[in-house]
């Protein structure tokens, strides 16, 4: 057995049952499997079951701000492409490392927490890459002289038959663990030793099936964890890597055990993905996916920039009124087309939530086309009405035209609101109009008041 704690330094060592770093917990001071009078198994479950209870609040704190600023410097990095992925069954990275368990785990100094080794995706991706890409992909080997093909020497790097050994164009970086809510990525598992008379060449014993047996307990990474992976290097090469990624993942998968299913990992859509799928929905099926993914985070920019290329049709109407809410209830207006203030009110009623009083900007054009449907309907007095909160001036409808566009505008311009007085009044203050530019627009205003 590994002494987990050399004798000379435990005596300075704090005893803590549970301390915030789990990698020193699991690995190095797991001090009960030292202590004779402690059952060296019981210890080692202990060291397991902490790992499964999860980090603390403080030690998930420090993790956060590491990992927000790995992820910040690779988007950064404009060689660089991030993307999730998503564990669809267990996962067991470093299972093969030394410590005092039966088992090792890949822990992340100085945190503790689990993480995805970058010489492991590479590894697993050219041995993939090796067994389904055909000849261009063969790995190198150097023992016999066998070179890489031109793909695999490309991509991973190896030894060229004339210009000797070099590096691949990419460099795989490790995949961090992206923190979730519950602090806790991972669970027990057990695997089952079933002939361990046989193991230990007891008698000439026979694997059997006579023995009893022996669950050794571990630690795996539970499904629905996900983790952020990052590739530099040139672009083609990047999102080749990516979709090969995509494929082991999916197939093959990552870690020990994959034979019985292990490992397996789903690729996560970014929001750049689902941009491009977005963009060629119909307005049903925005809807169906808006109604499935409305508090997505990664969705917010999408929507955002679906409600402002397409009309507000009655299919899209939830998602205008999360999004774009006075075009939608400008929509809703229109389709009840109502009587007098009081039906008006009722369809207004419904976006209070969605349009308080500090949401509404005057100078927004969804908002002036609202006040300008309803003014009819309070014979053009807004006053005291819930209308007066979307009533706009003239400089909220003029400010910032040129002397060109604003005498246009005002040529074309029919509507009763905002009066007519309020607009010559905004024109005499713009300085910045051509003086004969100028006293055309308010000729033509002064004779809309005759």
């Amino acid at each position: 057995m590994i002494q987990s704690v050399r004798h000379d330094i435990s005596g300075v060592l704090p005893f803590a049952t549970r301390p915030d770093n789990l990698s020193l917990h699991f690995a190095r001071l797991c001090r009960g499997v030292d202590e004779p009078a402690r059952h060296e198994t019981g210890c080692k479950e202990d060291a397991i079951d902490a790992l499964v209870q999860g980090y603390s609040e403080t030690a998930m704190e420090c993790y956060k701000h590491a990992f927000a600023a790995w992820k910040a410097r690779c988007q950064a990095d404009i060689d660089c492409l991030t993307f999730a992925m998503e564990a669809r069954s267990p996962l067991i990275i470093g299972m093969g490392d030394q410590n005092v368990h039966e088992f090792g785990l890949s822990l992340q100094s100085p945190w503790g927490t689990p993480f995805i080794p970058g010489s492991a995706i590479k590894g697993v991706l050219s041995s993939f890459a090796s067994e389904q890409g055909g000849t261009a992909w063969q790995k190198t080997n150097l023992l016999s002289h066998v070179f890489g093909g031109s793909l695999a020497l490309l991509m991973f790097g190896g030894v060229h038959e004339q210009e000797g050994p070099f590096a691949g164009c990419l460099d795989f970086l490790d995949a961090w663990w992206m923190p979730s809510p519950n602090r806790r990525p991972f669970q027990k598992d057990i695997v089952n030793v079933h002939y361990p008379s046989y193991y230990r060449g007891q008698g000439g014993a026979f694997p059997d099936g006579t023995d009893n047996p022996i669950p050794v307990p571990f630690a795996a990474i539970r499904p629905g964890e996900r983790f952020l992976f990052a590739i530099r290097g040139q672009e083609s090469w990047r999102l080749l890597a990516r979709d090969m990624l995509r494929q082991v993942a999916e197939e093959h998968g990552f870690g020990a055990k994959t034979r019985v299913g292990y490992g397996r990992l789903e690729y996560q859509k970014s929001a750049a993905d689902y941009q491009k799928e977005v963009a060629g929905l119909s307005d049903e099926d925005l809807a169906t996916l808006f109604a499935e993914k409305k508090g997505d985070r990664v969705f917010e920019e999408i929507w955002l920039a679906e409600v402002g290329r397409r009309a507000c049709s009655p299919a899209l109407i939830p998602l205008f009124k999360k999004h774009r809410p006075a075009l939608a209830l400008l929509e809703q207006l229109r389709q009840a087309a109502p009587k007098d203030m009081r039906e008006a009110k009722r369809i207004r009623d419904e976006y209070k939530n969605n349009l308080p009083r500090e949401k509404i900007h005057p100078g927004d054009p969804d908002v002036q086309a609202v006040f300008t449907f309803c003014l009819p309907l309070c014979s053009g007095n807004p006053a005291s009405t819930w209308l007066e909160t979307f009533a706009f001036r003239a400089a909220d409808l003029l400010q910032g035209k040129t002397g060109e566009e604003l005498f246009d505008f005002l040529e074309n311009y029919k509507e009763p609101w905002p009066p007519v007085t309020d607009m010559i009044a905004h024109i005499e203050t713009r300085t910045d109009l051509d003086a004969d530019v100028k006293e055309l627009c308010l000729e033509s205003l002064r004779n809309r008041l005759e």
